[in-house]
C-alpha cells in the first residue's frame, strides 16, 4: 500500500516548517519510545536515530535555504 504523503511545491519558508514539524514528530517518537524502553539497546539505538534526523534535519534546512525557487516535495510512504 501507498500513501502519497506530501506532493506539491512549497516556499522555502512553508518546505522548512512542512518538514521540520514532519520529523519533530519522528523524534518525538523515538524519545517516547526511550522513555518507555528498559533495553539499552534499544535506547543506544534510537539516540542514534535522533542524532541522524536532527543532523539530517539541519543539512536539509540549510539546502533550501540555499535555494532560489520552490521546493518542490514528493514523500510517499510504502506499507508493505
Amino acid at each position: 500500500m501507498r500513501i502519497n504523503l506530501i506532493d506539491g511545491s512549497f516556499t522555502k519558508i512553508e518546505a522548512i516548517e512542512l518538514l521540520t514539524q514532519l520529523i519533530a514528530t519522528k523524534i518525538n517518537f523515538h524519545m517516547s519510545k526511550i522513555g518507555e524502553s528498559l533495553e539499552e539497546e534499544d535506547i543506544k539505538h534510537r539516540e542514534k536515530r535522533i542524532s541522524a534526523l536532527q543532523n539530517e534535519l539541519q543539512l536539509m534546512r540549510a539546502e533550501i535555504s540555499r535555494s532560489s525557487k520552490r521546493i518542490n516535495i514528493d514523500c510517499q510512504l510504502n506499507l508493505s
